[in-house]
C-alpha cells in the first residue's frame, strides 16, 4: 500500500485452486473411415471464467469464434467448429461447441490407426527463454478433463495412453485411460496450487510442463 503519509507491504490472499476450476467434458463417435464427430462442455469457475468474459468482450463475437476455431484445429487433428454457443453467469463461463474431424485417425498400417486424445488448452508459462532471472508466477487454477470416445462397429483397442502421475510443490497432473465395451474414457487432471517459484527452478518447472504436454497429446 502506498500513500504519502505512510506505506506497507500486505500479503493478499491467494484464491484456491478448486475454486478456478476448469472442466472439460469430451464425448465423440469415431467412424469406420476414422471421422470423429463429437462435442465439447468447457464450465469456467472463478478466476477463469472472469479472464474468459474480458477476453470475449475484447475480442467480439466473431474474433471469438475465429478463436475458438483456432484453438480447436490446434487441439484436434483435422477439426472444423460446426456450432458455438457460450454463456456467462457472475461467477461461471460455460463453452459449448460441436466439431467435425474427418482427417482425426492417422493410418499407420491398413488395419491400424494413431488416435490421439484431444489437448485443449495451455499447459503452464512460456518458459523456452535458455537464461532467466525473475521468479515463476503461476496463477492457482485447476483443470479436469473427460474424454468419452465411442468406437464404431469393428474398431478394437490395441493400445490405451500410459497411466502418468507428476506430483511436485508448484503442480500435479494425472491422466488414466480405461476400456468399457466400444467406448474409451480418459480423465485428466492439473493441479495448480498457485504461487511464485524461484527463478533457478526453472529447468525443473520447465520439465514438468513438458511432462504434462506430452501426455496431453
Amino acid at each position: 500500500i502506498v500513500s504519502p503519509t505512510s506505506g506497507a507491504i500486505v500479503r493478499l490472499p491467494v484464491t484456491p485452486a478448486d475454486r478456478n476450476l476448469v472442466e472439460q467434458r469430451w464425448t465423440g463417435r469415431l467412424d469406420a473411415m476414422g471421422t470423429l464427430t463429437g462435442s465439447l462442455v468447457e464450465t469456467r469457475h472463478g478466476d477463469e471464467a472472469a479472464s474468459m468474459r474480458r477476453f470475449v468482450s475484447q475480442m467480439g463475437t466473431t474474433k471469438f469464434g475465429e478463436s475458438v476455431e483456432r484453438r480447436m484445429s490446434a487441439s484436434v487433428r483435422g477439426a472444423r467448429v460446426d456450432g458455438v454457443e457460450q454463456k456467462s453467469a457472475p461467477d461461471r463461463f460455460d463453452l459449448t461447441l460441436s466439431f467435425t474431424a474427418a482427417t482425426y485417425a492417422q493410418a499407420l498400417q491398413p488395419a491400424l490407426w494413431l488416435v490421439q486424445p484431444p489437448a485443449l488448452g495451455d499447459a503452464g508459462p512460456d518458459l523456452s527463454s535458455p537464461t532467466r532471472r525473475s521468479p515463476i508466477r503461476l496463477d492457482a487454477t485447476l483443470v479436469q478433463e473427460t474424454i468419452d470416445l465411442q468406437l464404431a462397429a469393428g474398431l478394437v483397442v490395441d493400445e490405451l495412453p500410459a497411466t502418468a502421475a507428476l506430483d511436485t510443490t508448484f503442480g500435479r497432473f494425472t491422466s488414466t485411460a480405461r476400456t468399457d465395451g466400444d467406448h474409451v474414457r480418459l480423465e485428466r487432471s492439473l493441479l495448480l496450487p498457485g504461487g511464485v517459484v524461484a527463478a533457478d527452478r526453472v529447468a525443473e518447472v520447465r520439465r514438468f510442463f513438458e511432462s504434462v504436454r506430452a501426455a496431453r497429446t
